[in-house]
């Protein structure tokens, strides 16, 4: 759906960033995203998304976890494209710290110790991911330079991805059961 993408390009055009900058940030995001995908179905041993065969399905496993690596420094290469070069160390850390959340989200969302209480479950739904929905809109925000509010579009893409992450699972329920 490329909702992330698209995020982070109407934040850019709001900001007034140039139309390179916009999309080197939304195929960063983009990136991360589908590596986050592929990164769940191998933990999954998800055959099917969204009625498709999963990359772990088609071309087994090590391709899934080559991918996940290649689609993640693909998201550091288009970073790395963009114009305003001063930029690119807060850029660069900010993609680190969404990505290491993201990560830690889906660690604990393998953990069924961990997901025991409502408050972790909430926890765990929100960092898995809600740091890519954040950093649709905080990568503009700091090539913008508005550093003031990132730490906002932090908070609201976890509050984001909470919502967006429970439908999901909701929706995913009776498949999950049979797993």
């Amino acid at each position: 759906k490329q909702m992330r993408a698209a995020l982070s390009l109407d934040a850019s055009q709001a900001l007034g960033l140039d139309t390179h900058t916009s999309e080197c940030l939304a195929a960063c995001v983009e990136a991360l995203h589908n590596a986050s995908l592929v990164l769940d179905d191998f933990q999954d041993s998800a055959l099917e998304r969204r009625g498709n065969p999963t990359v772990c399905a088609l071309f087994g496993r090590d391709v899934a976890l080559g991918l996940t690596l290649r689609l993640t420094t693909t998201a550091f290469v288009s970073l790395s494209q963009i114009k305003a070069s001063e930029r690119l160390g807060a850029l660069t850390m900010e993609v680190h710290q969404a990505v290491a959340d993201t990560i830690l989200g889906q660690t604990w969302d393998q953990d069924d110790q961990k997901n025991d209480a409502v408050e972790e479950i909430k926890l765990t739904a929100s960092m898995k991911s809600g740091p890519l929905f954040g950093l649709s809109v905080s990568l503009p925000l700091i090539a913008a330079g508005h550093e003031a509010a990132i730490e906002t579009s932090r908070r609201l893409g976890k509050l984001f991805g909470l919502g967006y992450q429970t439908l999901d699972d909701l929706k995913d329920r009776a498949t999950d059961r049979l797993q």
